[in-house]
Parts: C-alpha cells; sequence; structure tokens
C-alpha cells in the first residue's frame, strides 16, 4: 500500500512498506524508474524481510503527484535534486519507520545514491546490492578523460580572472550539449517531454557524484556488484575500475552478466529475481567471489555464492 512522505524541503515521496521479520531491504530506482520495476522483480523472489520501496523526488508516482497538481511543475519544482537532497530524504523516511539498519538495493541512479547514503551513514548499513551502479559523469568514464578535464580546469585556474569569459562560454555550450544529447538518449524511453525534462535534470543533478572519492569509505564487507558485460550506458571498463580501485576489506562479490543489457529489471525480472536472492543470502564470511553468469543459466536454487 501507498504511502506519502514528505522531506525536509517539503517534497512529498511516496513509499510502500512492508512488514518481515529480519533487517529491512530498501529498493532505489533507476533514473526515470518507479518502484513498480522493484516491485515486480521482488514479487518473484521468495524473501521474507521487511522491505521498502520509494519514489524519490522527481520519480514515479512521486513525480506524478507533482505534476498532476501543478501544470507548472518544471517552473514550480526545482529537479536537479542533489544526491545530498536524495540520499538524506531517504534517510529521514528509514528513520521515520524506525529502520536504524537495513541492506540497499540500488538500480543505476538508485545505485550511486546507494554508495552516498553507505559513505554517509555507514553504521546503518547491512550490505550493498548494486545493480548497474552510477559511480561517475559518464562523460568522465575512461581515466584519459578524466586527465583531459583535469588539465582544462588547471589551466583555468592559471588563467586571470579578467580573461576568464572564453572559459564560461565553453561550459555553457558544453552544458547545453550534454543536455540536448541527454534528451536524445532518453527519447524512445520517455516519450513525454515534460517527463523528459524532469528525467534529464535529475541527471545533471547527480553529475558531480564520484564514487572513487569515497571508496575507502565503504563499510567492511558490503559490496555486491552487479555488471552486464553489454551494457551501451556504463563502460566494462569504469565497472572493472571501480572494482579493482575498491579495497578488498570492502567486497563481497562481483557478478558479470555476459548476456545482459543495462535495462535489466525489466527485461529479465525472473532472473534478476533470482540473482537478487542469491545476493541477499550471501554469507558475509565468505571469501570474496567474482563470477561470470549468463541470464538463461542462473537461477536462485543453483546458488553461485553459497560459501
Amino acid at each position: 500500500m501507498a504511502h506519502l512522505f514528505t522531506t525536509a524541503e517539503n517534497r512529498e515521496i511516496f513509499y510502500d512498506y512492508t512488514e518481515g521479520k529480519g533487517i529491512p531491504i530498501v529498493f532505489l530506482n533507476g533514473l526515470s524508474d518507479s518502484y513498480s520495476e522493484w516491485k515486480a522483480v521482488v514479487s518473484l523472489t521468495q524473501l521474507k524481510r521487511p522491505i521498502l520501496l520509494v519514489d524519490l523526488i522527481g520519480q514515479g508516482r512521486s513525480l506524478e503527484k507533482e505534476f498532476s497538481d501543478s501544470s507548472s511543475s518544471l517552473k514550480k519544482f526545482n529537479y536537479r535534486i542533489s544526491i545530498e537532497e536524495q540520499g538524506q530524504a531517504l534517510v529521514d523516511l528509514c528513520q521515520s519507520l524506525k529502520m536504524d539498519r537495513f541492506s540497499v538495493v540500488g538500480f543505476s541512479y538508485g545505485g550511486g545514491l546507494a554508495l552516498w547514503v553507505a559513505q554517509q551513514h555507514p553504521e546503518k548499513i547491512q550490505d550493498l546490492v548494486l545493480f548497474l551502479p552510477f559511480l561517475l559523469r559518464l562523460d568522465l568514464a575512461f581515466p584519459m578523460s578524466r586527465v583531459l578535464h583535469f588539465q582544462y580546469d588547471l589551466l583555468k585556474k592559471m588563467t586571470p580572472s579578467f580573461f576568464q569569459a572564453p572559459y564560461q562560454l565553453i561550459e555553457k555550450s558544453y552544458e547545453h550539449f550534454v543536455h540536448d544529447y541527454m534528451h536524445f538518449r532518453f527519447a524512445d524511453r520517455i516519450k513525454d517531454k515534460m517527463y523528459r525534462e524532469a528525467a534529464v535534470q535529475i541527471s545533471e543533478g547527480i553529475m558531480h557524484f564520484n564514487v572513487f572519492q569515497i571508496l575507502n569509505q565503504m563499510p567492511d564487507k558490503s559490496v555486491h556488484l552487479v555488471s552486464c558485460d553489454l551494457d551501451t550506458l556504463i563502460p566494462k571498463s569504469l565497472m572493472q575500475e571501480f572494482w579493482t580501485r575498491l579495497p578488498q576489506s570492502k567486497k563481497l562479490s562481483w557478478t558479470r552478466v555476459e548476456d545482459g543489457e543495462h535495462l535489466l529489471l525489466e527485461q529479465n525480472p525472473a532472473f534478476s529475481a533470482a540473482l537478487l536472492q542469491s545476493l541477499l543470502g550471501f554469507n558475509q564470511h565468505s571469501d570474496v567471489v567474482e563470477v561470470k553468469v549468463k541470464t538463461q543459466s542462473f537461477s536462485a536454487e543453483k546458488n553461485h555464492f553459497s560459501a
């Protein structure tokens, strides 16, 4: 049953909380998704723990409500929501439900948010299950891109303030390019231009987040990573870099889905459910596990992560 929660910034978000036994599990959506995607996956599992599904600011039913309440929602509301505001809204919601400790399962955008919450509140985190998580802005996904970006910033800092106009013009033009490109990227998935604009703005709100700055602050023995070799959004090399740079003490498992794509949850909910149940049943005292799987050969009964 859906409920409303009012955030510290006076934004209303929808959530669905199901009672159960054990440590609660929090599910976080992808950028333009609603919690219905996770609800479909959870319904295929045998999970008996408490379940929290939430549409954060600008997502799912929360976005629909704001659009229905105002014909000019894009002007009335800011959808360039920082990861700090989204994360604090989630933490406040969990606190209101008296959830002192929980597991977090995050997909894409929600995976980035899960990492931020874990860094800010490691004492609250049982474990993190990251399905194709956002790690840093994708135009900096490759190391060479970051080198060039660093060189540009260095050159800008060395330039006297009265010669800064060209940099401002370049940055403004680049912002417009990225904005237009994101609209192009979402065009087939989000037909309604107003909803698409909200999704683009949300993506812009998380762009300053860089997971490589907080890796050492992750809780010990907490991280399950799921990546897809056929992902056209997040490069394989970025996932490899994340896993390599993540301290060994923070790792639990890395599952590489050889035939999966970025929209794994909706493309193959049965596989996602079996994998999710396996990961949440992982023995945290086991050694770190790295496996390659195919969607057609995985089942919850064949647990790849048993001790």
